[in-house]
């Protein structure tokens, strides 16, 4: 029993250690620094991506504007998201979650549209600057949902029993 509670005792102060690291930037090799739900955000993200990237693409094609197909890509893909993101991502299946859910979506869409006017002044094909805008995005939109989605339990939220 006390051998299971030292490994336990460790195992939370490596885990400590590498939350400390990550905060402060300090090296500690590469499993150390990386949040294990960024490797499955990333994961999850690839599907959620496509389906969102091929809407876009297709509203495009049939000739609606880019913000508004970037728009309704978006709006279409944030239900299935919060559901892929929130469970396999964040373990949480708290569905008051959705607003401020939809908050980083808010924020991951005006970078977006931004992003698009910008590389259609500029003359850059709008499906090449779509594609590449998603990764820089997904990363803005995983900070987001790890720090102000699903932290801490929603007001009027217990926590118990999660």
């Amino acid at each position: 029993m006390s051998g299971a509670r030292a490994m336990t005792a460790r195992r939370d102060e490596k885990e400590r250690r590498v939350a400390a690291d990550a905060r402060t930037g300090r090296a500690g090799g590469l499993r150390s620094r990386l949040d294990p739900r960024l490797v499955r955000f990333l994961l999850v993200g690839v599907l959620n991506t496509l389906f969102g990237y091929l809407l876009f693409a297709l509203l495009l094609f049939v000739g609606i504007h880019y913000a508004i197909a970037l728009l309704l890509s978006t709006v279409a893909g944030v239900f299935f998201n919060f559901r892929t993101i929130g469970r396999l991502v964040f373990g949480s299946r708290d569905d008051s979650r959705i607003v401020r859910f939809f908050g980083a979506y808010a924020v991951t869409y005006v970078l977006g549209a931004g992003g698009l006017r910008i590389a259609k002044a500029a003359g850059i094909d709008l499906y090449l600057a779509g594609a590449t805008l998603t990764l820089g995005l997904a990363f803005v939109s995983f900070l987001l949902n790890r720090r102000y989605v699903f932290t801490d339990p929603p007001q009027g939220s217990s926590g118990e029993g999660a």
